[in-house]
């Protein structure tokens, strides 16, 4: 064929193409570069028509982006969040799996999202993440969502967290020890104990003053004037070393707390422990040493979303 046969060829081609975009997609050519079409390169790159084969890890000498595509070696989180992308109630199903289920997925998503930027992914899952962190049933999986969380700047995420670490220190089923078994860096480990003084403290001053205590009749109107509290809560002074965050409702002591106080004195110390459980939930970003307040937390946690 000659040159000008050649031309016109080429110019009926894509005047051909140009009836619509269904056949102008069939009728693209790709050209490898002559200059960067390297034989034994490891990433074929297009830009428009043209193709570059080059060497990935050359790419990720100079540059962060290439780097962190290097450093993917999970298929089952490039899984995950293909799924989320194309099907939409695999994703919307997570806000009511089960803990054991979700969270891996979750964390692989979110993990994707926060690096490659998937901004609107990233914000579902920071919304699922922060309803599976109110079900979190023991401190091995609040490690692995302070881990999480710290990865990927889901700063809300960490008080709760770190709050279900403090809680089981404690436990009557097994002795746990933060500093030996929680998978945490040294720091977190470090947050978690002062988080846990803090607490401890704040439960005595803001939860259940009344258990040291007796209050004065000008606070509760006792309408006997014969009420006395400090004896009737010793299980809150006796461990007062430990968290009674979750579960303090549930002694039997406030059912022989009802029995023994009149009707005035009984609602005094259950609106004041109310008080400070809403009162500690505030100060959980200061008492494990986040930030100074949710708001701050939100705001430094956008950041990553914007």
């Amino acid at each position: 064929m000659s040159a000008t046969q050649e031309d016109s060829s080429r110019k009926r081609q894509r005047t051909d193409a140009s009836n619509g975009d269904a056949e102008q997609a069939d009728t693209v050519t790709v050209f490898s570069d002559e200059k960067h079409w390297h034989s034994d390169g490891s990433l074929v790159i297009q830009v428009e028509n043209t193709l570059f084969r080059v060497h990935r890890t050359m790419m990720a000498l100079n540059s962060e982006i290439f780097k962190d595509i290097q450093s993917c070696r999970n298929p089952s989180s490039w899984r995950n969040s293909k799924d989320t992308l194309y099907d939409p109630p695999y994703f919307s199903a997570m806000h009511s799996g089960t803990l054991s289920a979700t969270l891996p997925v979750l964390s692989s998503v979110l993990r994707l999202a926060t690096k490659y930027r998937f901004l609107g992914y990233r914000t579902e899952c920071l919304s699922i993440s922060i309803d599976i962190s109110l079900i979190l049933g023991c401190a091995q999986a609040a490690a692995a969502v302070i881990n999480l969380a710290r990865e990927t700047n889901a700063y809300c995420l960490l008080p709760f967290a770190f709050l279900v670490c403090a809680d089981a220190v404690g436990d009557d089923d097994k002795e746990f020890i933060i500093y030996r078994d929680l998978p945490l860096s040294y720091q977190d480990k470090a947050a978690a104990l002062q988080g846990l003084h803090a607490l401890t403290c704040a439960q005595r001053d803001r939860m259940f003053p009344f258990a040291y205590k007796t209050p004065n009749r000008d606070s509760t109107d006792c309408s006997t004037g014969e009420c006395r509290t400090e004896g009737l809560f010793k299980n809150f002074v006796r461990h007062s070393g430990y968290s009674f965050f979750f579960d303090y409702y549930e002694y039997d002591e406030w059912l022989e707390a009802e029995k023994a106080l009149c009707k005035e004195c009984f609602e005094y110390v259950r609106v004041t422990s109310r008080s400070g459980e809403r009162y500690i939930f505030r100060r959980l970003p200061e008492f494990f040493c986040i930030g100074e307040d949710w708001r701050e937390l939100h705001k430094r946690q956008n950041l990553g979303s914007e």
